[in-house]
């Protein structure tokens, strides 16, 4: 018997390495006559083209081609790597079923009672989905069955969500992708002394590859609770792709009258108080885009009090929608701007409507034009706070000639016409304004190069490209002469370069004749970085404006200067580790500086950074701040920012931060804050941040 039972043996493991299977084991292979199986036992493997298996004790069917592993089985493959106390293996139809399984498939860990695996599909019942590598804290959730696809989409049915062991919500059902949790949290522990003890929670769960609901949930002890709900939807497919999310606060303030109006010289705030936010995005296929942001809030300071992290980002709730279609050469939109918020002013647009032609050439001609027409109806105030409400046309038609003598020098003389007509003014009549505008702008450009190597900066020679710019304007008239027309649309304080364009200009109703030029000089040194690719050094603008005719500035209520402030934006690259840029305005008459940003950062790529900038805004503000983050090892790393200000004599801010990570899943900030002249927050706050790790 045995003399046949030999022969048969080697015929079977000559078959299976036929086929591109290989079982070996520390003991000799047997063979059952029975049922004509391989028997291998003492860490046994079995290895394949496309996967491994191994196990203390495995039997493998050459017939059906499926083998069978017991005891400290391992299978992997270029996908998956599965830790099973048993497993069965089809190697014709790549099936696997197996008991008692682990299952590691970046970036998920799945443990499961029972496992059914296939090559597009994978079925898990009792089963716990870890996100990330499990520890005591990594999140997860426990489900009776999970429907995986191609180990990147889950289909799950009554979900427990936990943090380690411990469960915190429930689902009858969820979908979701495995590269991003199916749960989101933030939570911020602290004290503050005119909030007390606060714990401020934002949440999301997702229902659905799409949409995910979730909600606000706060307590303050000097306070009382906030509560409210959150959605978020986001879509990526054709034909509409959009991005929507909404949260909304309500709280019964506890707080005293004093405490809850502290600092505040408007409308007394209320102890009913609410906030309402969204921010929506959509694109519906190539022509079709769509903004809308939504700011409702019951009082200028409720964002302040219990999301201050919302208020320094936006201080000011401006509500408006606006879509678009964007044909082949030219642009219709809607744009709304309603009132929401009796605290705050603004120029009500119900609404505007635009069609705009891109520029566009005139026929066969070398002549380009440009033409939009606009209507608007506003209501606002004006700046004798009388409210007023006026409906009105605006129109422009502009073309210009681009003519190049050579690749250095290009001049183009341009000339346009605004028309806005007033609608129903005074004996109900319409008033129209006709603004004209002619102009020039040419520009220059000069390069040259110099063969110079530093190796410890990292430059590999040096080119200098050099642009002079000149810009005319010349509006002969613009005033409105009907003193009965409201003007709403008018210029708002801004310390950046004034547009000069007539038909960029934003203040409608109170343009003024202009007859100016504008000087600029751009300037750029570059090197390059060995391959295809230059890197810049430096770059220095300078813009000066030259007025012929001198109007007079609304906001300083003063006579312009023959000179305006000369404009300095300049940016120093010189290592990958330092950069240096500044944007300050000088006065030519009497060289005084009115205005300097500037700021220095050095990093060591990761491991530490510090920032070092200064605001000043003569008569307003002359501020200074600190920025230091260094890490110390994998888990830890510090933080500081101070910010001083010059005027006061005293550092109006100072922030002392650690940053840690609690297990593998979870980022953790603990930071004191210490205020000085603080109108509403207290002087010193301590916070502890929780928030969840990318992984």
């Amino acid at each position: 018997m045995k003399n046949t039972i030999l022969p048969i043996l080697s015929l079977c493991i000559f078959a299976s390495n036929a086929l591109g299977i290989d079982l070996s084991a520390d003991d000799p292979i047997e063979y059952n006559p029975t049922n004509s199986h391989l028997i291998a036992t003492g860490n046994a493997r079995l290895t394949t083209d496309t996967a491994s298996i191994q196990a203390n004790k495995m039997e493998y069917s050459s017939e059906n081609r499926v083998a069978s592993a017991h005891g400290d089985t391992i299978f992997s493959n270029n996908r998956v790597l599965i830790l099973a106390d048993s497993l069965d293996y089809n190697l014709a139809g790549g099936i696997i079923t197996g008991s008692n399984c682990n299952i590691y498939s970046t970036p998920i860990v799945v443990n499961a009672s029972k496992l059914h695996l296939e090559e597009q599909y994978q079925k898990v019942e009792d089963g716990i989905l870890y996100f990330g590598q499990p520890d005591n804290f990594t999140p997860n959730i426990s489900a009776k069955n999970f429907e995986i696809l191609h180990f990147r989409e889950v289909h799950a049915k009554s979900i427990v969500f936990r943090i380690g062991k411990v469960p915190f919500f429930y689902l009858p059902s969820c979908s979701f992708i495995t590269k991003e949790y199916p749960f989101w949290l933030k939570n911020d522990y602290g004290i503050q002394k005119n909030l007390g003890f606060f714990l401020r929670n934002d949440f999301y769960f997702r229902m659905n590859k799409e949409m995910r609901i979730g909600g606000l949930l706060d307590m303050y002890t000097n306070r009382g609770l906030l509560f409210g709900p959150a959605l978020k939807i986001e879509t990526k497919s054709d034909p509409a792709k959009i991005f929507s999310e909404s949260k909304f606060g309500f709280i019964y303030d506890d707080g005293s009258f004093e405490v809850r109006n502290e600092g505040i010289d408007q409308q007394p705030v209320k102890r009913k108080r609410f906030f309402l936010e969204t921010k929506n995005i959509a694109h519906f296929r190539e022509h079709v885009d769509a903004v809308a942001n939504l700011n409702w809030w019951s009082d200028p300071e409720v964002t302040r009090d219990f999301r201050p992290s919302w208020y320094e980002r936006d201080q000011i709730p401006d509500s408006f929608l606006e879509t678009s279609y964007r044909g082949c050469n030219y642009v219709l939109s809607a744009f709304l701007r309603p009132k929401l918020n009796n605290f705050h002013d603004t120029v009500i647009k119900i609404p505007e409507l635009r069609a705009e032609m891109l520029p566009s050439r005139l026929g066969g001609t070398n002549i380009y034009c440009r033409t939009y027409v606009k209507y608007a109806h506003l209501q606002g105030k004006d700046a004798s706070k009388q409210r007023h409400e006026v409906d009105k046309f605006d129109g422009y038609f502009g073309a210009y000639l681009p003519v190049s003598g050579s690749d250095w020098f290009s001049i183009s003389p341009l000339a346009g016409i605004r028309v806005t007509e007033y609608l129903k003014q005074q004996n109900n009549k319409n008033y129209t304004r006709v603004i004209a505008q002619f102009g020039l702008d040419t520009s220059m450009l000069f390069s040259g190069k110099l063969d110079y190597k530093n190796e410890v900066w990292n430059i590999h020679g040096i080119k200098h490209i050099i642009q002079p710019v000149v810009q005319y304007r010349y509006i002969p008239k613009a005033e409105i002469e009907n003193t009965n027309v409201p003007l709403l649309e008018t210029k708002v304080f801004d310390t950046n370069l004034p547009i000069i364009d007539l038909a960029d200009m934003r203040n409608v109703d109170d343009i003024c004749p202009q007859n100016m030029f504008r000087v600029g000089l751009k300037n750029s040194l570059q090197t390059s970085t060995g391959g295809y690719h230059a890197r810049d050094l430096l770059k220095f603008d300078l813009y000066q404006d030259i007025r012929l005719k001198r109007n007079v500035d609304k906001i300083r209520n003063a006579k312009e200067e023959t000179l305006s402030d000369a404009y300095i934006l300049l940016s120093l690259y010189p290592a990958n580790w330092l950069d240096f840029d500044c944007y300050a305005r000088m006065d030519p008459k009497n060289m005084t500086l009115n205005e300097i940003t500037a700021s220095t950062n050095m990093r060591s790529g990761d491991v530490w950074k510090l920032s070092l900038s200064a605001h000043s805004l003569r008569h307003y503000t002359n501020q200074y701040s600190l920025n230091f983050m260094a890490k110390l090892n994998f888990r830890f790393q510090i933080g500081a920012a101070l910010y001083y200000d010059a005027r006061i004599k005293k550092f109006t801010e100072q922030r002392f931060s650690i940053y840690s990570k609690l297990g593998h899943s979870w980022n953790v900030e603990c930071f004191l804050l210490v205020r000085s002249r603080a109108t509403r927050e207290s002087k010193c706050q301590f916070s502890f941040k929780l928030d969840l790790a990318e992984f």
